[in-house]
């Protein structure tokens, strides 16, 4: 972003300046000068109310060629935030920007914020801005969430029957609606409360976040999300034994050279260590900055390999699981069915709800003779299901092992798809899921 601090007034005359900024500021600048706002710019506060007497931040966020912010200047209850808008001789290409600029210390009152362009005072957009003592504190778990995060809103203050009435997220802006009172006489007296709003996984940027009642507006906090692509993925995504693959890991390094020294595969680990000398900290940036780093695998035994990513001290960088199908294609894994022991044994499960809700369970491999399942929540686990070699001892049979974190209803059926032979266990509804070690499960050896 291009700045230009001092523009002598005296060296433009009038006629010449508004063809200046005709040619040169950039498109978002180059609306009508009657307009109330220009919707390309956003002014926001960091944290409201804000607290007499101290010093706040307002946050710009806009698209253009040239921009920068000059001394906030007040006039009673109204402020007005200059932008610098002219750009040089030739404007570079525009870009989104986000700037911010200290606020405060302020008396208490509503105040009315203006960002204005600096030569003639066209509003680009406005705000308001509260200055009081606080009635709740807010937060956000975790303190800097990725677009990968599950954001939750934290709430906390004093109040007589608090809930959380409505939840609405838009565009760059969330409204969660509370519910201080009681709806019986006499009320309980007031007292601490703290709740959270699950907001889910947001895109990535600036976020207001609004906490208000039916009548007024309680509270504001700025959430920024940080954009983090996918640690890993692979190619092709479900390689089989016939083949090799590419390990695709997206690393917050700056990278000087080449950084794969050395791919090895032990057991069903599959391990990349990475030079040190190749991975350069980027220097501090409003969000990270990554770069792809690939790794060949021949091709490997049918089951579920853990990638690594190691960096030169054995730190894991990034790691996920691939599932290397049987050549043959006896089980094929999709997001409800599990394949185990090289694709041999396919697994699924379904279940069921005290108010008759069915579905099926959705996959997560674990290694090449376990895996799990999740029902409603992808990070909550419900089910553990293990089938084991046990060919070569005395009991000459497959093994199923399981074990569930439920009280739901549950039907899990483990088939060998060499002999088509289906073993099935249940879960009956509203008791606690009993671990299940079957050491007779399948007498179908080898």
């Amino acid at each position: 972003m291009s700045r230009h601090r001092h523009r002598p007034e005296h060296v433009l005359e009038p006629t010449i300046l508004a063809l200046s900024l005709a040619l040169l500021v950039a498109p978002a600048l180059s609306r009508p000068a009657h307009a109330e706002t220009i919707p390309d710019f956003r002014i926001f506060a960091a944290v409201q109310p804000l607290p007499p007497g101290e010093v706040g931040t307002l946050v710009v966020t806009g698209y253009g060629s040239c921009g920068e912010l000059l001394p906030i200047e007040i006039d009673g209850d109204h402020l007005r935030l200059p932008v610098v808008t002219i750009c040089p001789l030739i404007p570079p290409d525009p870009i989104p920007f986000r700037l911010e600029t200290s606020v405060g210390p302020l008396d208490e009152g509503v105040y009315t914020v203006d960002l204005v362009t600096d030569f003639d005072g066209t509003v680009l957009a406005t705000t308001q801005l509260v200055v009081a003592q606080p009635t709740l504190d807010l937060g956000v778990v975790p303190p800097e969430p990725t677009t990968r995060d599950r954001v939750t809103f934290m709430i906390a203050g004093t109040a007589e029957c608090p809930q959380i009435r409505q939840v609405e997220i838009g565009a760059g802006r969330i409204d969660i609606e509370l519910g201080l009172g009681c709806p019986f006489t006499p009320p309980p007296p007031p007292h601490p409360f703290v709740l959270a709003s699950q907001l889910g996984r947001l895109s990535s940027g600036d976020h207001e976040v609004v906490v208000h009642d039916a009548s007024e507006v309680l509270g504001s906090s700025l959430v920024t999300v940080l954009d983090v692509p996918p640690v890993m993925t692979f190619e092709p995504p479900e390689p089989t034994e016939a083949e090799g693959f590419t390990a695709i890991a997206a690393l917050p390094f700056v990278l000087a050279c080449d950084p794969v020294r050395e791919v090895t595969v032990g057991g069903f680990v599959a391990t990349v260590r990475l030079d040190d000398a190749c991975l350069l900290v980027p220097p501090g940036q409003p969000a990270p900055t990554f770069s792809t780093v690939e790794a060949s695998f021949p091709a490997l035994p049918a089951g579920t390999y853990r990638v690594r990513f190691l960096d030169g001290q054995d730190r894991v960088l990034a790691q996920a699981p691939v599932t290397v199908r049987s050549a043959s294609g006896a089980c094929i894994p999709t997001e409800t069915t599990l394949c185990l022991q090289g694709d041999r044994f396919r697994v699924r499960a379904m279940w069921e709800t005290s108010n008759g809700v069915i579905g099926p369970a959705h996959t997560q491999p674990r290694t090449a003779d376990s895996g799990a399942f999740s029902f409603f929540d992808p990070d909550n686990v419900e089910l553990v299901v293990k089938v084991l070699d046990a060919c070569n001892t005395s009991f000459h049979s497959y093994w199923v092992f399981t074990a569930g974190l439920t009280n739901v209803a549950v039907n899990l059926e483990v088939t060998d798809t060499l002999n088509e032979v289906t073993w099935t266990a249940s879960n009956p509804q509203g008791h606690d899921f009993t671990p299940i070690l079957d050491t007779r499960a399948f007498a179908t050896c080898p």
